[in-house]
């Protein structure tokens, strides 16, 4: 019977695994050594999914937050998962959801946080992803449902992430010019869109505006207090120092700092800059109107 061929490549192959199980006489020699020589992949982790929930209103910089953490390899932002059907395919057609397996019919709200948190086992596009999560505003029933909701955070050890702007007077005049524009005014780099002139903001618009924040400041208060892994940033923070305010949410995400690769060139694109008298038409007889009202201070600190 003739004597079996033995090849040089596996002479070389039988050589390095002999070579690797030397090594592992060593205690201070990583097994890899020896799982590279078999050809093996690397051992999957076995970490468990970080869930996180961003909270927050309209106009405060979410849409860029999480864009942007969607570059990140291993995160997964599911964006606004209770936006009503219509508002679902505009942002679907917008680019500013980011999901496409829930439904737009309406579900029940921990039915459709359970679903956001487990699509990423089957997202094949994003095989590494390690951190998951999406957006709720505030209207979208986590004010009417906080008490259950604070509970189930805790609950499924959820990251907080509360985004809010503090400067409401610049707020109110982009929620207002935004209102009948759904959709472009979220979109990142190029395709922001800029005013073409002041807008007409009645004073009405700023005062209910106004007194809906006042009435929505003890939720907040609660979503700060009462859950267990909150990151508190403002729109101020991740407009003025983007780089700081992204290496503080990986941290507080547990993932690798990514900032330069999500970032690149394209920091956050403002649709309304310029003074309020850019913004908004007949600008200082409308502050006239507002500094009677109890309002005054607050006014002229932002402006």
């Amino acid at each position: 019977m003739a004597s079996p061929v033995v090849s040089v490549a596996m002479m070389m192959h039988v050589a390095a695994v002999n070579a690797a199980w030397s090594s592992l006489r060593s205690p201070t020699e990583p097994l890899e050594n020896l799982r590279q020589a078999l050809g093996v992949g690397p051992v999957l982790s076995t970490t468990t999914t970080t869930k996180f929930v961003v909270a927050t209103l309209p106009r405060s910089g979410s849409t860029f937050l999480g864009a942007t953490l969607n570059e990140h390899p291993c995160v997964r932002d599911h964006g606004e998962i209770f936006l009503p059907g219509r508002l679902q395919r505009i942002g679907k057609q917008y680019g500013f959801v980011n999901y496409t397996d829930i439904p737009e019919k309406d579900i029940p709200w921990k039915q459709a946080m359970d679903t956001a948190f487990n699509l990423h086992k089957t997202y094949k596009h994003k095989p590494n992803v390690t951190t998951v999560g999406f957006k709720w505003m505030l209207q979208q029933g986590l004010e009417e449902n906080l008490d259950d909701a604070i509970t189930e955070m805790n609950h499924q050890d959820v990251h907080l992430i509360v985004l809010v702007r503090t400067n409401l007077l610049r707020q109110a005049v982009s929620l207002y010019c935004i209102k009948n524009d759904l959709g472009s005014a979220h979109l990142r780099g190029n395709h922001s869109k800029k005013l073409d002139g002041p807008t007409d903001v009645p004073v009405s618009f700023f005062l209910n505006y106004f007194a809906r924040r006042e009435r929505s400041e003890p939720t907040w208060a609660r979503l700060k207090n009462d859950v267990k892994h909150v990151l508190y940033i403002t729109y101020e923070e991740l407009a003025g120092n983007p780089s700081d305010t992204f290496r503080k949410v990986q941290s507080f995400l547990g993932v690798e700092d990514k900032t330069e690769m999500l970032l690149g060139d394209t920091p956050l694109k403002k649709v309304h800059t310029g003074t309020m008298a850019d913004l908004v038409t007949d600008w200082e007889a409308k502050k006239a109107e507002l500094l009677n009202s109890k309002y005054a201070d607050m006014i002229r600190q932002m402006e």
